[in-house]
């Protein structure tokens, strides 16, 4: 209650992972959860931003109260996204959930296609064939969807056993192409467990390092600093109560 931070902040964030189903028991997933963004979340409800966290149902709780709702699917995702983005005025978002690339459109069984089967479980007698659609990159719509055209955005993008010029390539083609201010990479074979440390660098849109971060404390305090010295822009909540 006390935090008074130099500026304070409306900020969108997106944590944990996409679940796309099959039948009503499997789904299409991913290793995500939520960690980084929930504590994120908490770094930013803790230093006194108004915070609105869209986090997957297993992803982590932050430790802070902040505004909370929960997705499973892209579709749910991106349905809380539309809602929340066109009815209120964002300083920042930051995008780190883990959204799938596909999600489930058909299911073949000996030559007839179906509908995902959203109720039921699929008998395991005959292998079904999964026809996949691909989703579109949310990423890509966050401006356009904001009632602040201005926001900041941050993305973040994983990598796996990336060597530099890889990974600076990967970033740059997110930094580089509008959709983001900042872009958070991280390399999944630089993490010795899923639980444990989350290097990661914070790059400028412009393709400049901000950042070196050893873990997620260290990540989410970074991402707190720089958006609260960034410039203001128009229609910024600075001094909002």
């Amino acid at each position: 209650a006390l935090a008074r931070p130099a500026r304070r902040l409306r900020v969108l964030i997106t944590s944990g992972g996409t679940a796309e189903p099959i039948d009503g028991v499997r789904v299409i997933g991913n290793l995500s959860s939520g960690e980084t963004g929930g504590l994120v979340a908490e770094q930013f409800a803790r230093r006194g931003h108004d915070v609105v966290l869209l986090r997957a149902r297993n992803a982590r709780v932050p430790g802070a109260r902040c505004r909370a709702e929960t997705f499973s699917t892209f579709a749910e995702l991106d349905a809380l996204l539309d809602c929340w983005l066109r009815e209120e005025r964002f300083d920042a978002i930051i995008h780190a959930a883990a959204v799938s690339d596909f999600s489930v459109q058909a299911i073949e069984r000996a030559g007839v296609l179906a509908a995902p089967a959203a109720g039921a479980k699929l008998e395991s007698d005959v292998a079904p064939v999964l026809h996949l659609r691909r989703n579109p990159k949310l990423l890509d719509t966050l401006r356009t969807r904001s009632r602040n055209p201005d926001v900041c955005v941050v993305a973040f993008k994983l990598t796996r056993g990336a060597d530099d010029a890889a990974a600076r390539s990967a970033v740059g083609a997110l930094a580089g192409s509008g959709r983001a201010d900042f872009v958070v990479h991280n390399d999944l074979a630089a993490r010795p467990d899923q639980g444990g440390a989350f290097p990661a660098a914070i790059w400028r849109a412009g393709g400049s390092l901000v950042a070196r971060c050893p873990d997620r404390v260290a990540l989410a305090a970074a991402l707190e600093q720089l958006l609260v010295s960034e410039p203001s822009k128009p229609g910024a909540a600075d001094g909002v109560t």
